[in-house]
């Protein structure tokens, strides 16, 4: 009588494996298929416009497809057509002044970005492009605005002195800067300084009265960096 070896046989071994091999490809195939429910944007900002819906089959066009269309809040920029005849007053890193309608009071600044090298002769235009410096929420896309070009004159125009207390100037090789406080987030600005005296700093441009600005920590602010405002007492 032969005695029979405890355990599988080789063939139930194999075929175990090629089970658990074959369970293996399909999770890691079912993992693949669920990252591409994952979409995450290139940059960061706002959706401006969903181009499907929930349960809808994208199509591929190129290994890509469009879902939505998303700006960047802290980018906006003004597009303006401008007369040919008009055009040689207009520079690059040229200041503007940049309005509209839903705050009136209170202009935008702006600066010019970029000349487009090709005029719209049916318009007898050129397009130049204006980013604003301190955009805030109630800016949008495809607002209507109007822009002031300002002039080397008007840009230097000293206004009346505004004190700001000391503390808040950044003082740099470039110049000397203060940040603004706007809506939670802090702009770093250029400022020209008329004179100091004690713990006071008087200036000639570069904040406006009714600006909120920093005066601690100065040193270690990023221009466009949220903040958490404390007011003193």
């Amino acid at each position: 009588m032969k005695l029979v070896e405890s355990g599988f046989r080789k063939e139930e071994i194999d075929e175990a494996r090629a089970e658990v091999e074959k369970a293996t490809a399909e999770v890691s195939l079912a993992r693949s298929r669920l990252s591409y429910t994952d979409i995450k944007a290139p940059v960061s900002g706002k959706v401006l416009e969903l181009f499907v819906a929930q349960g809808d089959y994208i199509s591929m066009k190129d290994g890509k497809a469009s879902v939505a269309s998303i700006y960047d809040p802290a980018q906006i920029q003004v597009r303006v057509d401008v007369r040919q005849e008009h055009i040689g007053k207009v520079h690059l890193g040229q200041k503007a002044k940049v309005t509209v309608e839903a705050r009136k009071d209170k202009p935008y600044e702006g600066e010019v970005i970029r000349i487009e090298p090709k005029a719209n002769l049916a318009r007898d235009t050129i397009r130049v492009k204006v980013r604003i410096l301190e955009p805030d929420e109630m800016l949008h896309p495809e607002m209507t605005a109007m822009v002031d070009f300002l002039t080397d004159s008007q840009k230097n125009m000293s206004d009346p002195r505004i004190m700001v207390p000391k503390a808040a100037l950044v003082s740099e090789v470039s110049g000397d800067f203060v940040f603004v406080v706007r809506n939670g987030f802090v702009f770093k600005r250029e400022v020209k300084v008329c004179h100091i005296e004690g713990d006071k700093a008087y200036l000639l441009s570069g904040v406006s009265e009714g600006d909120e600005v920093v005066i601690t920590a100065v040193a270690h602010l990023k221009d466009g960096q949220k903040v958490e405002i404390i007011r003193r007492q």
